[in-house]
């Protein structure tokens, strides 16, 4: 009898491919030190700059990536062109690790925090605003005082109360328009309104900004920071008006040299208006309708309220926002 093939080519069956599972990993398998190497690994993502970092060889570090990789059942840093990155689970590993490490430290110095030998690492959140013209006095003497910490400053962004609550920011600022949630603790620095700005010779400038006139031009936003679009754009809607957002951006810089060259108005905080308008030739004009006042200064979170450290880092920060012309 003549076999028949079948119409599709021939096949076999095959065992299924069984992955290679990550064995159960036990904590007193883990030395802490390999927290700190794959810390410096996820934000260097480069080998060699990551041993300096840790004081050690690029012999040892890739050691430790290769360790690290096999107790997380993942690559963590992966070749695209000439550059390392992280893979998806690594991405994901970066607050946690922060964390983790932050929270470590804090055990450790428990007993107080001495300045002078602490490596302790911080996470601040602020706006460009305060990472400009306020941070760096603030900095200079508190690394005189504590040569070996470390700080993470991270522009503000809505989840800056869950980075509060995760431990991934130790202490932020921001703008409130109302009372705080139960689980934060908040140090008033000043109250502000709003202030609308505009180039020295721009057509508004010589006379009183109507509403009319507010709304009939374009207007920049700058995106960064709290949420202050929303917050104009409701007072506009309780007058029946509304604006046209012609750009956002995220940085200060860059809204007033924009509006600096152009026909474009911009929005913020009164006290920034002066500070910072007549670097860039811009005239403020009160706002042509009502809109909130608000409060400023620095947020944290209640567990760590009486952490040494987080009252020592809050305390210069305090110092130069009352202090400085730009804080207030």
């Amino acid at each position: 009898m003549r076999s028949v093939r079948p119409p599709y080519g021939s096949f076999r069956l095959t065992r299924p491919t069984v992955l290679c599972e990550t064995p159960p990993m036990h904590l007193a398998d883990v030395n802490l030190n390999l927290l700190v190497a794959l810390k410096a690994l996820l934000d260097e993502r480069h080998v060699s700059r990551a041993a300096v970092r840790c004081h050690v060889t690029q012999s040892a570090m890739s050691k430790n990536l290769a360790r690290l990789r096999d107790m997380l059942g993942d690559r963590i840093l992966v070749r695209s062109g000439n550059a390392l990155v992280r893979t998806p689970l690594a991405e994901s590993l970066v607050p946690r690790v922060d964390a983790i490490l932050r929270d470590v430290t804090g055990v450790l110095e428990s007993g107080g925090f001495d300045p002078a030998v602490s490596r302790r690492e911080f996470a601040v959140s602020v706006t460009d605003y305060l990472a400009q013209y306020v941070l760096p006095a603030a900095l200079a003497p508190a690394y005189a005082e504590a040569p070996y910490v470390s700080v993470d400053i991270r522009i503000w962004n809505v989840d800056v109360e869950q980075a509060l609550r995760d431990g991934r920011v130790d202490v932020a600022s921001c703008i409130l328009y109302g009372p705080v949630a139960p689980d934060m603790l908040y140090s008033v620095t000043g109250e502000d309104g709003f202030s609308c700005l505009m180039r020295a010779d721009h057509p508004l400038a010589g006379g009183e900004l109507t509403l009319a006139d507010y709304v009939a031009h374009s207007h920049v936003v700058i995106t960064s920071g709290t949420d202050k679009q929303r917050v104009i754009d409701t007072a506009l809607a309780r007058e029946g008006e509304r604006r046209r957002v012609a750009l956002r951006v995220p940085l200060y810089a860059s809204a007033m040299e924009i509006v600096s060259r152009s026909d474009l108005l911009l929005t913020v905080p009164a006290h920034i208006g002066r500070n910072l308008g007549p670097r860039y030739g811009l005239f403020a004009r009160p706002l042509p309708f009502d809109a909130p006042r608000f409060s400023f200064g620095i947020m944290w979170h209640r567990r760590t309220d009486a952490d040494p450290g987080n009252i020592w880092l809050r305390g210069h920060l305090l110092r130069e926002l009352f202090a400085s012309p730009f804080g207030h």
